[in-house]
């Protein structure tokens, strides 16, 4: 707010307003008309009115005494009068601000032997601090100087090991446990390679799926390294077959005819059938016959062809499963898949001709487990049972 300028005194107004005027025009303070109050006379009045009086006369923004200026009179600008010379030497008594103690509970540290304590406690703080200071330093310094002497001996150790004989692989420290036909031969091949590397170098997965790569009817390999004595220890599982393809001789005596396990006796295995829909080509491999044979709940096929078609496969395996569920002395013998639009399920005591593999020939074998006691029953007069007709099933009676 700006002020108004200075105006020349009238005859009515007084000197000490002139001097108001003029303070309020220093302190840019706003101008304000005088206010008559009655006069009032502090020391008749009660102590309580006299409380609240002083609270008027107090400001925070008035000083540090919180005390209104004095007009050239005496009197208390706005005016009010001045207090009684009591009032007066209590506000202006200066005050004293005591520091704390917090082991005295608040008391204030007002003795000597206070203000002691306190610098002993310092002391003895800045020295406990200093002692951690030196205790991290040194364990800092200790912790370097570890890692130093470990990578030293690392390095120096790392070399010896890396010549020294003992540490290094070789093909004659290796413990093999697999099948019969699985030689240690065949697990040389892959051995043969790392021969003379040290055996920490040495990968145990690699060597498990190099092995499963190279032999299809390897299911799992485990392959564990020992330090002490140096070797290896390999642990081989076969997968599980379902089915083994026969080659089918073409110049068999008449009398073999009459006997189906015969005709397997004379017929030489070619494949393996698994379950994963891999196969394992057994001329590649030293496959006994005897390991072969084991394999007695596998589905027997036989063709005079070479080569197998795979996607007829699945068909196959189906009717072979399908059929191995008859109870002996029902038991399915063989399938023979010569001709693939005329297969054949040769069984103990007759035979099923199922013609080609196409969609319905499941649905077609069904048949023979609701025929199977009229098959039976005329087993001797009949050569096989025709079941390539979706409509129709026809015996076809021997010839005499």
């Amino acid at each position: 707010m700006r002020n108004p300028p200075p105006r020349p005194p009238s005859s009515t107004e007084s000197q000490d307003d002139l001097f108001l005027d003029g303070l309020r025009q220093q302190a840019d303070l706003p101008v304000y008309e005088p206010v008559e109050l009655p006069d009032l006379n502090l020391s008749q009045r009660s102590a309580t009115t006299a409380d609240q009086d002083r609270s008027r006369l107090t400001h925070p923004s008035l000083g540090p005494d919180n005390i209104l200026p004095l007009n050239t009179h005496g009197s208390q600008v706005g005016g009010l009068e001045p207090p009684d010379a009591e009032s007066q030497a209590e506000w202006q008594q200066p005050v004293v601000a005591d520091v704390a103690d917090p082991e005295d509970h608040g008391e204030p540290l007002r003795t000597e032997a206070q203000l002691g304590r306190a610098r002993r406690r310092q002391q003895t703080f800045l020295k406990e601090r200093r002692l951690q200071k030196k205790r991290r330093v040194f364990f800092q310094r200790l912790k370097v100087l570890l890692r130093l002497v470990f990578i030293l001996v690392l390095g120096a150790a790392f070399p010896l090991a890396w010549h020294y004989g003992d540490w290094r692989f070789a093909t004659n420290r290796v413990s093999l446990t697999a099948p019969a036909y699985f030689k240690p031969k065949h697990l040389h091949q892959v051995l043969v390679p790392l021969e003379g590397q040290p055996i920490f170098m040495l990968d145990p997965a690699a060597i498990a799926e190099t092995l499963k790569t190279q032999y299809p009817f390897i299911e799992a390999v485990y392959v564990r390294r020992h330090l002490t004595p140096t070797g290896l220890s390999v642990s081989v599982s076969e997968k599980p077959v379902w089915g083994v393809l026969y080659s089918k001789p073409t110049d068999l005596p008449a009398a073999e005819l009459l006997l189906p396990k015969g005709m397997l006796d004379l017929s030489v295995p070619m494949y393996l059938f698994h379950w994963d829909s891999s196969r394992t080509d057994l001329a590649q491999f030293e496959f006994p016959k005897s390991h072969v044979a084991d394999h007695q709940d596998a589905v027997k096929l036989l063709t005079t062809h070479t080569k197998v078609d795979v996607t007829r496969m699945a068909r196959y395996k189906d009717l072979g499963q399908l059929y191995k569920q008859l109870p002996e002395p029902d038991h399915l013998v063989y399938l023979d898949i010569s001709n693939p639009y005329d297969i054949v399920a040769q069984f103990p005591s007759f035979k099923v001709r199922l013609g080609q593999a196409d969609v319905s020939l499941i649905k077609r074998a069904k048949r023979l487990f609701h025929i199977l006691p009229e098959v039976h029953k005329n087993e001797t007069v009949i050569e096989f049972v025709d079941l390539r007709w979706n409509q129709q099933v026809t015996f076809r009676k021997r010839r005499r």
